[in-house]
């Protein structure tokens, strides 16, 4: 044997894909009918099982291939009768493997087949669909569409559902979507901020892609989506080589929510027409009340005057009464409203509760004793003096109130630590180191269901006309103000305490005199 002749021997069997020479049998109109092996390589043998075929017909090597794989057959015939070489991905059923053919016709009626296992890829690949089928079904139970960015293309592969968000059109479950038209796509107001975030995840300074943002549809239609992404292959210097992520349509969560937020404004504004409503009638009646007062007083007043008599010392004293009244319900409307003029001083708290007390005994009437429990030295606060004493005033009232057969009430003033644990089981507290004034009666108590209310506006539960509900709720407000807090303690039978903490100041300062009864806050 010639040594070129050698060479092509060895070539032939120990290449790695199978080689078969074949004569096709063709019917009278050019038909394939059947074909013959005329030489085969040892490739062709580990691949089909099939060892002894020279000289023998395909049906009788493979009997029912023409039934079963009818477009094999008509592949080989098309190569020959045409001349043209030809390639074929083919699911051989009776071997049960992925083939890839290709084929040519080296003379007339002959053809040559070269072809390699593939089924392994072929699987792989179907079990890559699978897993992609699966996402997609997942992202369209959600709602979300799926992409994939790979770097070196600078395009999109989007599914079928992302299109459809994006309201772009495309063939088969994926297709090519080109950066630049997704850019050009998003709104001006948005671009900066999204396109600088892809960035920031592509360079690696970002971990996850995560913004909400409006994306112009086929139609010219603006929507609000989601986008959301992750790198999920990074190459050596930790630029993205790939990202993938999803696309959500938020258009109809966010209109849903618009449209509540807008039925929530209109609410907010009738109940705010309505406070409005409330407080402009009790006001109106609590005046009316006091004017009457007034009026009928100076009356007696003038008649006595006039007739000559001697002016009546009670008719003058209730007109002062009706006056200082007016003048706490102005100062509640005051702070309610925050129109108050405040001037918050370093104020020692037992200074200011002692030279309230005289005050608060007036207050109290003959029949409810003042006791004052106040720490030793000096417990420092900024807090004005005047909102102070009001604080004292609205919270010693309603214990007068709710002691109406007599009773005590005690003052106390101390410093208050709140850990955090504290802070937690009770929402009112703030862990911290306060300065804590406490006021408690002796009453009947207060049930759960009234103790939740108790700091809303014009929550009472006197009877009409006997007040506004505006005390505690001003009491509430002027503490917050002056970023401490308020919180009660009472229990049917046991009686009500109130408990105002002020924040602390650690170094001792010369107290500021509390504000005089009779000058309402802000006018001293």
């Amino acid at each position: 044997m010639a040594e070129p002749e050698h060479h092509y021997q060895l070539l032939f069997q120990r290449i790695l894909h199978g080689y078969a020479y074949c004569r096709m049998d063709l019917d009278a109109d050019g038909r394939p009918l059947d074909f013959e092996y005329l030489e085969v390589n040892e490739a062709f043998g580990r691949i089909t099982g099939q060892l002894d075929v020279v000289g023998r017909k395909v049906s009788e090597v493979f009997p029912g291939l023409r039934e079963l794989e009818p477009e094999l057959l008509e592949y080989f015939g098309r190569v020959v009768r045409t001349g043209l070489p030809e390639v074929l991905e083919n699911h051989a059923v009776l071997l049960g493997k992925w083939l890839r053919l290709s084929s040519y016709c080296p003379r007339p009626g002959h053809f040559v087949a070269l072809f390699d296992d593939i089924t392994a890829s072929k699987r792989a690949e179907e079990a890559r669909g699978e897993s992609r089928l699966r996402l997609a079904l997942a992202l369209e139970a959600t709602g979300q569409g799926a992409w994939d960015w790979l770097a070196a293309e600078r395009s999109l592969t989007v599914s079928r559902r992302w299109r459809e968000i994006a309201g772009v059109e495309g063939e088969g479950e994926e297709s090519e979507y080109d950066t630049d038209r997704w850019v050009a796509a998003i709104h001006p107001e948005d671009v900066a901020r999204v396109t600088g975030g892809a960035r920031a995840l592509f360079e690696g300074r970002l971990e996850r892609f995560d913004f909400e943002y409006q994306l112009r549809t086929g139609d010219g239609a603006w929507r609000w989506v989601h986008g959301c992404a992750r790198a999920v292959a990074r190459n050596a210097d930790g630029t993205a080589r790939r990202i993938t992520g999803t696309l959500a349509d938020l258009t109809e969560r966010r209109s849903v929510l618009e449209e509540r937020a807008l039925l929530e404004a209109r609410l907010r504004q009738a109940e705010k027409l309505e406070v409005v409503g409330r407080l402009a009638g009790g006001v109106a009646h609590d005046f009316n009340n006091l004017l009457s007062v007034i009026l009928t007083c100076s009356a007696e007043l003038r008649d006595a005057l006039a007739a000559g008599r001697p002016p009546d010392a009670e008719d003058a004293e209730e007109i002062h009464h009706a006056g200082e009244r007016a003048r706490d319900l102005t100062r509640q409307l005051l702070a309610f409203a925050r129109k108050q003029v405040v001037a918050p001083v370093r104020l020692d708290l037992n200074e200011a509760v002692r030279g309230a007390s005289k005050l608060l005994r007036r207050v109290l009437g003959e029949q409810v004793a003042l006791e004052l429990v106040l720490a030793p030295g000096s417990l420092v606060a900024v807090f004005d003096p005047g909102q102070l004493e009001q604080i004292l005033v609205n919270l010693a009232l309603n214990a007068r109130d709710a002691m109406a057969g007599g009773g005590t009430l005690t003052i106390a003033t101390s410093v208050a630590e709140v850990d955090e644990e504290a802070s937690r089981r009770e929402a009112s507290l703030r862990a911290g180191r306060w300065v804590q004034l406490s006021v408690g009666d002796t009453g009947p108590g207060l049930p759960p269901e009234v103790r939740a209310h108790l700091f809303e506006p014009f929550f009472t539960t006197k009877e009409v006309g006997k007040g506004t509900g505006l005390g505690l709720a001003t009491v509430h407000g002027l503490v917050g103000q002056a970023g401490g807090h308020i919180h009660v303690e009472s229990e049917p039978g046991r009686g009500t305490t109130f408990r105002v903490c002020l924040p602390r100041v650690d170094q001792v300062a010369t107290a500021a005199t509390p504000a005089s009864a009779s000058t309402p806050p802000g006018e001293a």
